[in-house]
């Protein structure tokens, strides 16, 4: 009956042009990486969990595809030893294109960019701390949950290189690589 129909407080866009401007947002994750240690075993950082923000600019460039830029940083802390020595991978950050396509209050997209993350290895006779950079790709969904907040899950992989580390028994050339699962909430301007 239409006396008992309640409006909705909130109503979605359909048009891509929502998703046009600057956003800015929190997020968590997981991450699985692994830290290559050369003539040494490698240290598995899995399940570290990660906290960070975001910031970036959409622009519509068709019917129903947007492209951006976004930079992401974050802070994990997560500590593992292995083979005597002990990884420790602290802030990562990271700077990507982003390129969606837009379905009702949805935006899918793929990333590509640079990233950099801060490693301090350490063994028994010394320690090192350095910063490793190197690229990344990813994909996601992002749903606007009103007119100007939108929560996200996006999944990345990222390679940061190789770097040498110098231990007090000599210096070892290090590398740190794997995935990532992240969930945000951002907000639109």
């Amino acid at each position: 009956t239409e006396g008992n129909f309640v409006e909705p407080p909130y109503h979605p866009v359909t048009s891509s042009s929502i998703w046009s401007g600057v956003y800015t947002g929190l997020y968590g994750g997981l991450d699985w990486k692994t830290v290559g240690v050369m003539g040494s075993a490698d240290i598995d950082l899995n399940q570290q969990k990660e906290i960070g923000a975001y910031v970036g600019i959409n622009q519509v460039l068709g019917d129903a595809i947007v492209g951006g830029l976004e930079w992401m940083g974050g802070f994990s802390g997560k500590k593992e030893t292995n083979g005597g020595i002990t990884a420790e991978k602290d802030w990562e950050t990271s700077l990507r294109a982003r390129m969606g396509y837009v379905f009702e209050q949805n935006l899918i997209y793929g990333l590509a960019g640079v990233s950099a993350s801060q490693l301090e290895l350490s063994d028994a006779t010394g320690s090192d701390t350095r910063w490793l950079a190197g690229w990344t790709v990813g994909a996601g969904i992002e749903r606007q949950l009103t007119e100007q907040i939108i929560g996200r899950v996006e999944y990345d992989y990222t390679d940061y290189g190789e770097r040498t580390f110098g231990l007090g028994g000599g210096s070892t050339d290090v590398d740190l690589s794997g995935h990532g699962l992240k969930v945000g909430v951002g907000v639109k301007f």
